[in-house]
């Protein structure tokens, strides 16, 4: 199973807001550790990512933080399903983002049922330093990966529910 897990302030969950099958799924955060309800709040309410159709063979998750509460996407983690690896990162202005992460595994990742398992190199965070190059109120990142033999879009969407 495919799933994906940015951390922040906060530790989030996905939740699928689209039919699968479109050309691009809209996903929603939830809270999975019990940091704060200000953060969880923050967290499912202007942080979002999407997940796009980008080119055979490869789909995009393009993750926003719309603010306007000071808040920074600093890492975000995969597990491999129908991806193959990461081809590349980018992001707005004022985002810098490499591959790899610390800590290597997302925090709160026993606490999903079932764990959160982050598969090696399908993981990223921001530069030092950390807060101002994440993705903070008003800025994006996209993660562009490829899928391995014969995936598709659809495959990447039914694996994220």
């Amino acid at each position: 199973m495919s799933r994906f897990l940015p951390w922040s302030s906060l530790a989030a969950l996905p939740l699928l807001l689209h039919a699968p099958g479109a050309a691009a799924t809209m996903l929603e955060f939830g809270c999975i550790t019990g940091n704060s309800a200000t953060d969880c709040t923050i967290g499912e309410t202007q942080l979002s990512v999407e997940v796009v159709d980008f080119a055979p063979g490869q789909v995009q998750f393009i993750f926003r933080n719309t603010g306007p509460a000071a808040s920074s996407i600093a890492d975000v983690y995969f597990d491999d399903g129908t991806l193959l690896g990461i081809a590349s990162l980018s992001g707005s202005a004022g985002v810098s983002f490499s591959q790899g992460a610390s800590p290597p595994n997302l925090p709160g990742w026993n606490e999903i049922d079932p764990p959160f398992q982050t598969t090696a190199g399908f993981l990223a965070d921001s530069n030092s330093p950390v807060a101002a190059n994440g993705v903070n109120p008003g800025e994006w990142l996209i993660v562009l990966f490829n899928l391995d033999n014969n995936g598709q879009f659809s495959d990447v969407v039914s694996e994220l529910l």
